[in-house]
C-alpha cells in the first residue's frame, strides 16, 4: 500500500509541472501581416516587383539574421572558382545585427563597410 501512495504521490509531482504555461506574447502585434519578421524586432514589407526568396535564422546565436528578395528569373552560373550559384536580374539582401549598444553598432557598420568597401568597385 505505502507504495502506491509513493507512486502517486510522485506521479502528482510529476504532473505539475506538464500544466499549460502562458501562451508566449508576441512583441509586436501591430506589426502588419504582409511584412516578413526577419528578427524578433524588424519586419520588412516586400519590396514591389520582387518576391520572397530566402531567409535563415541559423546564425541567430550570434545576434544575425538575414533575408532576401529576388526579381527576375534565376540563372544557374559557375563562377570563377568553379562554384555554383544562381544570379538574378536583381536581389536585395536584409541583414540584421543585434548590438549591446550605439557603440558596438557604430563599430560593427565601421567593420562592415570597410570591408565591403575592398570587395566591390
Amino acid at each position: 500500500m505505502k507504495r502506491y501512495i509513493l507512486l502517486l504521490i510522485a506521479v502528482l509531482l510529476l504532473l505539475t509541472g506538464c500544466g499549460s504555461a502562458e501562451p508566449v506574447q508576441d512583441p509586436h502585434p501591430d506589426w502588419d501581416e504582409a511584412w516578413f519578421r526577419v528578427s524578433p524586432d524588424v519586419g520588412v514589407e516586400t519590396p514591389t516587383g520582387f518576391a520572397f526568396n530566402e531567409s535563415n535564422d541559423v546564425m541567430s546565436p550570434d545576434g544575425l539574421y538575414y533575408a532576401t528578395w529576388t526579381a527576375g528569373e534565376g540563372r544557374d552560373i559557375t563562377n570563377a572558382q568553379g562554384r555554383e550559384a544562381v544570379v538574378y536580374d536583381a536581389q536585395i539582401y536584409v541583414l540584421v545585427k543585434v548590438c549591446g549598444d550605439k557603440a558596438d553598432a557604430e563599430a560593427d557598420v565601421s567593420e562592415w563597410m570597410a570591408r565591403e568597401k575592398s570587395s566591390y568597385e
